[in-house]
């Protein structure tokens, strides 16, 4: 009486890939400086009256 057992071994391989999605936001934030230079001139007039007599 020969009995032969046959174990049959089934190998499951998941493979799961679990994708990422990195999402960079960049906001750059633009100032701008605004410089107003006023330069007030000063206009010094002199008069020299010479009374001649």
């Amino acid at each position: 009486t020969t009995t032969t057992v046959t174990s049959s071994t089934t190998t499951t391989t998941t493979t799961v890939t679990s994708s990422t999605t990195t999402t960079t936001t960049t906001v750059t934030s633009s100032t701008t400086t605004t410089t107003t230079t006023v330069t007030s001139s000063t206009t010094t007039t002199t008069t020299t009256v010479t009374s001649s007599t």
